[in-house]
């Protein structure tokens, strides 16, 4: 229903308006018949009018002035005057003001309810047209985002993209253009002195901070990558997108606690090289800890020696893991010392710390994966960080780290020592291997010639967690990764992890992980870009 004012300064005109239209029939609502224009303006003061219905010619304010004043509240207003034949003059005015109908007196009532099914008519179209510009409009920044995503991976279809980027407003052809990645410094031990239910929003807000100093600056088109990082696809030469970077790491140490590390790629010259000068400005970020951070890492700054120091370090991670793994008491030891010598030639305190917290983040990383828990092993994060910092000289902290790695490794090898240890792990392969199937506690147990109510029994023995608990929240992990790593649908990857029901899939998900699927895709994944 569409609302409709009527104003008339006799009240048999007025009487007639009200009865002879059926307005209701017409989609329309009498939400005021009044007789002047000063009472007209009350009533549109407190409620909104879809269409103004007025004899032309009234008495100190003529109806003409009143949709004059209307339309300073109501721009989208529609008008309908009536008039007599000798005041021509105003039906001229009511022309230039665009009115949408204008009808003679004496009034023909089929005149006149076809002059307002016209307005109806117009007032609908406005309102479809209105939407779908809205609608348009809402879709520009997912369809930026998704086509500068498609850009940095060079998988762009070379048919489609200049179409795509003329509809965003979007002209990189034939202009410079470079990629930079945007890191926060420090960002696990920051967020290790929040508790787990105020990180996110803490994290949150941070990149939203970077992103609104992005736009504000006018630096470049971002994209939120995965692991909380930015992408910005900047224009110009190499110096000014440097001077933008520097601008941008500058102000966000002053809007926030947090620091912010740029990586830089070289500039190209067309979009084909998008894809490469962002594989470069991930390359020149990943040596943040040989360079100074706070600063923008170009990847002309990578130099042979910092290239194999990153090589050295992760080969003793790599080495000093695999002794943990083992059980290898001599091997970890070694390995211990050699990772200290290395970061014993590093410059700087907060440097040598930065490095040990990579190296914890790592050590997580690949328990992980053999569904194991690095804080249960060595105990609370925040505890662990708390008691690193503690420690002022490398003998402690070589120590204290010696500690926690044998206890890793002490864990692992009596974990392995149990006798159904072996099976476990083969149960845990199958599932991770069958996820899409509909697995059950019975159907794993056939497949391994067990009885379920056994299985389920030692599964909780070893895994500390009953099966059905464990099937979801792999189901759940898996369906994070392929939402972050993917551009599946929705339904795809619920029915990709077992879920053959969506709406169950949701909200599962969202009881394990806080949000819904589509919240957690724009999160992790950078559904949201700028434009400028």
């Amino acid at each position: 229903m569409y609302n409709v004012l009527l104003v008339d300064d006799e009240a048999l005109g007025l009487e007639g308006l009200i009865k002879l239209v059926p307005w209701e029939d017409l989609g329309l609502q009498v939400i005021g018949a009044v007789y002047s224009g000063f009472e007209a303006l009350k009533v549109i003061e407190g409620h909104h009018v879809d269409l103004l219905v007025s004899d032309i010619k009234m008495p100190i304010m003529s109806g003409l002035t009143l949709f004059d004043e209307a339309k300073k509240k109501l721009p989208c207003l529609k008008s309908v005057f009536i008039s007599g034949y000798q005041d021509f003059e105003y039906a001229q005015e009511a022309i230039r003001m665009k009115a949408s109908g204008y009808v003679l007196k004496p009034v023909d009532d089929g005149e006149l309810i076809e002059v307002i099914q016209n307005v109806v008519r117009q007032i609908e179209e406005e309102r479809a047209s209105h939407q779908m510009k809205k609608i348009y409009n809402q879709s520009i920044p997912y369809l930026e985002n998704q086509v500068i995503s498609e850009l940095l991976e060079g998988s762009f279809n070379e048919s489609t993209i200049t179409t795509l980027l003329d509809r965003c407003n979007i002209h990189w052809k034939h202009k410079s253009l470079s990629v930079a990645v945007v890191e926060i410094d420090n960002l696990q031990l920051k967020l290790s002195k929040y508790l787990p239910q105020e990180r996110k929003e803490i994290l949150s807000n941070i990149v939203r901070r970077i992103t609104t100093q992005i736009c504000t600056q006018k630096v470049g088109r971002y994209y939120k990558t995965t692991h909380h990082k930015i992408a910005i696809i900047l224009e110009g030469s190499a110096e000014e997108a440097q001077q933008r970077l520097m601008q941008l790491v500058n102000l966000v140490e002053i809007h926030s606690e947090f620091t912010i590390t740029i990586g830089m790629g070289r500039v190209v010259n067309d979009i084909h090289g998008i894809e490469e000068s962002y594989k470069q400005a991930e390359k020149a970020l990943q040596h943040k800890m040989f360079l100074h951070k706070q600063n923008i890492i170009r990847v002309e700054d990578i130099t042979e020696k910092t290239v194999k120091e990153l090589g050295d370090f992760n080969n003793l991670l790599s080495s000093l893991f695999n002794a943990v793994a083992a059980y290898d008491l001599k091997q970890i030891d070694s390995s211990l010392s050699k990772l200290f010598c290395f970061i014993g030639e590093l410059q700087d305190k907060m440097t040598v710390y930065t490095f040990l917290v990579s190296a914890l983040f790592e050590f997580e990383v690949k328990l992980i994966s053999m569904n194991e828990n690095l804080y249960q092993i060595i105990g609370n994060k925040l505890q662990y960080l708390n008691e690193l910092f503690q420690f002022e000289t490398m003998e402690a902290l070589q120590t204290w780290l010696s500690d926690k790695m044998y206890k890793v490794a002490e864990s692992l090898y009596k974990k392995k020592q149990r006798p159904n240890y072996k099976l476990i792990v083969d149960v845990i392969e199958y599932i991770e291997g069958n996820l899409g199937e509909r697995l059950t506690l019975q159907e794993v147990a056939d497949h391994f010639a067990f009885s379920p109510n056994y299985l389920g029994y030692i599964f909780k023995e070893e895994m500390t967690e009953n099966f059905s608990n464990f099937l979801i929240n792999k189901r759940i992990e898996k369906a994070c990764e392929l939402l972050r790593d993917t551009r599946m649908k929705v339904y795809e990857i619920a029915d990709a992890v077992g879920y053959k029901n969506l709406t169950y899939f949701s909200r599962q998900f969202k009881e394990n992980m806080g949000v819904t699927p589509g919240d957690y895709r724009k999160e992790c994944g950078g559904q949201e870009s700028c434009t400028y």
